[in-house]
């Protein structure tokens, strides 16, 4: 026998099993994030992997072997820094459709204020459906 509540319970695991769907692309997704950066010189080029780490690091052309120690180090950590900087701007633009509108991934990391208004529950669920 049937009862009122059934088919809000069938909507709800439905529900659930599209967020977790979601959630399991997502994660698919940002295992496999790797960004490349090159140093505009191309004195250096960089890769690293969704937790910032230097996964290759290469020299496209001869050009390191003309500068001054503090000049390669430097270009070397600007090139990992952008590289880092873009990694975590695909990992937020790869998690955005899991937060609900008005909530970045910038803006928990960075610890900024969160809204002052958070939505409601209902419009906090209604911008979690697909």
């Amino acid at each position: 026998m049937s009862t009122p509540y059934d088919q809000q319970i069938d909507e709800l695991m439905a529900k659930y099993r599209r967020q977790r769907d979601e959630m399991a692309r997502v994660q698919r997704e940002l295992k496999d994030i790797t960004v490349t950066v090159t140093e505009p010189k191309r004195v250096v080029s960089i890769t690293v992997g969704r937790q910032g780490e230097v996964i290759s690091l290469s020299f496209p052309t001869q050009r390191y072997r003309k500068m001054a120690p503090a000049e390669l180090a430097s270009a070397l950590q600007d090139t990992i820094t952008q590289a880092r900087s873009k990694v975590m701007e695909k990992i937020a633009e790869t998690m955005s459709p899991l937060l609900p509108k008005g909530l970045s991934l910038s803006t928990l990391i960075d610890g900024r204020t969160l809204p002052e208004d958070p939505p409601t529950p209902e419009e906090y669920f209604r911008s979690m459906e697909p």
